[in-house]
């Protein structure tokens, strides 16, 4: 993505001829959206690692409509461009739901914590 960034526009208009000038607005907020959704996929892969796949249903289920709901909004307001943004905001915005639920998983003390104040086992 950061060579087609950085590429001159002649470049572009000669690789891709004329669709070059209508999707290079776009390249940028896509780009932003694939890092998002490959946040999301690294969050959920902690979640899995961790067997615990199940807790992110439900910010799952509500974020599910975010990329649609963001594209038709930022094209009604920017274009393709801003329907673009409007995934890259989306995706962001899951990825974070998904990274602060996991790290907060890490941060509650568990039953083999020596910090954990949970039943105590009594001795046979």
């Amino acid at each position: 993505m950061l060579v087609v960034l950085l590429m001159p526009a002649q470049w572009g208009e000669v690789l891709l001829g004329a669709t070059w000038s209508e999707s290079s607005p776009v390249v940028f907020p896509l780009g932003l959206a694939i890092a998002g959704y490959g946040l999301e996929v690294a969050a959920m892969l902690g979640f899995r690692a961790h067997g615990i796949a199940v807790r992110t249903m439900v910010l799952r289920l509500f974020a599910f409509p975010l990329p649609a709901v963001g594209a038709v909004i930022g094209l009604h307001v920017a274009g393709p461009a801003g329907a673009a943004y409007g995934m890259a905001v989306a995706a962001i915005m899951t990825a974070t739901g998904l990274w602060w639920m996991l790290i907060r998983l890490h941060a509650r003390p568990t039953a083999e914590s020596p910090d954990f104040a949970g039943p105590m086992k009594e001795a046979p």
